[in-house]
């Protein structure tokens, strides 16, 4: 009986070094995360950790899936990524922050509630957005001085910096009158749209940009870094 005792408590404790050190990693994680959410968006991360790797703060793998992910101006609806070789640092004030990513990639899903929100930030009033293979569609109505009138554009997003996300006007009219894309593409960058992954946890690269039916998808890889 005495052996079955303790053979017991050795399953505990082997189970609770196996459990706890991920758990401990997922909940870190997911406190960073939540730092970039809105107040509906939800996180969720599964961590694959070892005791010893957590006490020299290193963790094997993350999953990660978050809602309500804030890119600058632009909250997205989806961001899903999956992270090896992970190392995090406390700062003398006891926070937890991701150091280094060995590898890793990412996927955020932009929707068009996504964009006409931002679009309503703007300024533009009752936006519609309409997301195709094709790119992005959008109409609303603008006020310019003291005229109101349509507002309707055609546009994809892109990136420079593999950072930032910029939008590139194919075709745009305005209060009835078509505005050459070169002037509304000035116009735009005026605006100083902020839509960007820099301030995200992991150190990310943008490696393409592709539309679909209902949804903007940016793809994105986690490399070698350090923040």
């Amino acid at each position: 009986m005495r052996r079955l005792g303790w053979a017991a408590l050795l399953l505990v404790l082997t189970a609770g070094a196996i459990w706890l050190p991920s758990r401990f990693v997922e909940n870190r994680i997911s406190a960073l995360l939540r730092q970039h959410l809105e107040p509906t968006g939800w996180v969720d991360v599964r961590a694959r950790a070892t005791l010893w790797g957590v006490v020299q703060g290193r963790v094997d793998a993350l999953d990660v899936e978050a809602r309500g992910v804030r890119l600058g101006e632009l909250v997205a609806q989806r961001m899903r990524a999956t992270l090896a070789g992970v190392e995090l640092v406390r700062s003398p004030a006891g926070r937890w922050a991701v150091r280094t990513v060995r590898s890793g990639e990412a996927s955020i899903e932009i929707g068009a509630q996504d964009l006409e929100r931002l679009l309503a930030a703007k300024g533009v009033a009752q936006p519609q957005v309409t997301i195709s293979a094709s790119g992005v569609e959008a109409s609303g109505t603008l006020r310019v001085g003291p005229v109101t009138g349509t507002l309707k554009l055609r546009g994809e997003f892109y990136t420079l910096s593999g950072r930032d996300l910029l939008f590139r006007v194919t075709a745009l009219e305005v209060l009835e009158t078509q505005v050459p894309p070169q002037v509304a593409n000035a116009a735009l960058s005026l605006m100083q749209l902020d839509i960007s992954l820099g301030a995200l946890p992991f150190p990310m690269n943008i490696d393409r940009i592709a539309s679909e039916p209902g949804r903007v998808l940016v793809h994105a890889r986690v490399e070698e870094a350090s923040r």
